[in-house]
């Protein structure tokens, strides 16, 4: 091929992917993604949720209830038991997410309980040890006399492609349940986790998946209304 038939398609190609960057304000990612490099962790979007959990906190009562973690805790609705739930889930976190916006809830230092569920997001930074380890440092920032769930992670639908996630997601589960396990002060949750046959755990998922559907949620819902008895309240 001529070097100057050459030279006009790169020409031809960069302007293409400038007029991609000017008019998609997330064509870096985009970039990212086709190339299989993870996008960096938190956005903006995640920021903007914070910022406005942060205008709450000087009116959470004490002895409320805590829900910390990613879209699975986002999606998670307690009030109609458990009235004195307070939700601060952020869709896409990972755990050095939550570690890092831990600290700016100054209610945690109230909570009568702490139900965690993240991970997931974890999975194209870090290693399972890692997770696990990032688990151990968020569980110290709570008071010891905090009540503590852990959730299991919802594994994706039997029908998942990606067969290396699914298996991290069984073995991060197995993780938890045995930090749950080594100490009086942890409760494991299973959730979807291992409670419902195969066939039956992918109608507990949305369409793409991985995140839980309304059925879903109503299992870790019941399991949740029995060990929260004492700790719900008006």
């Amino acid at each position: 091929m001529p070097k100057q038939k050459l030279f006009w398609i790169y020409l031809v190609v960069l302007h293409l992917l400038l007029a991609l960057l000017v008019t998609r304000t997330d064509a870096y990612q985009m970039l990212l993604r086709y190339f299989g490099v993870p996008p960096a962790e938190g956005s903006e979007y995640q920021r903007n949720v914070l910022a406005f959990q942060l205008r709450q906190q000087p009116f959470i009562p004490k002895n409320s209830v805590h829900l910390l973690g990613d879209s699975h805790i986002q999606g998670l609705y307690l009030n109609d038991f458990c009235p004195n739930a307070v939700n601060l889930g952020i869709g896409g976190d990972t755990t050095s997410g939550l570690l890092a916006r831990l600290p700016y809830y100054s209610s945690i230092q109230s909570a009568s309980a702490v139900v965690l569920l993240i991970g997931y997001n974890d999975l194209p930074y870090r290693s399972n040890v890692q997770i696990i380890a990032q688990y151990q440092q968020l569980l110290a920032q709570f008071p010891s006399q905090t009540k503590k769930l852990l959730v299991a992670i919802p594994p994706p639908a039997s029908t998942f492609t990606n067969f290396e996630v699914a298996q991290r997601v069984q073995q991060l589960n197995v993780e938890l349940k045995k930090l749950a396990e080594g100490s009086s002060q942890l409760e494991f949750i299973a959730g979807t986790w291992q409670t419902v046959p195969v066939d039956a755990a992918d109608k507990l998922l949305l369409t793409d998946g991985i995140h839980l559907a309304e059925s879903g949620y109503g299992v870790i819902r019941s399991q949740l209304r029995q060990l929260l008895a004492k700790e719900c309240h008006e």
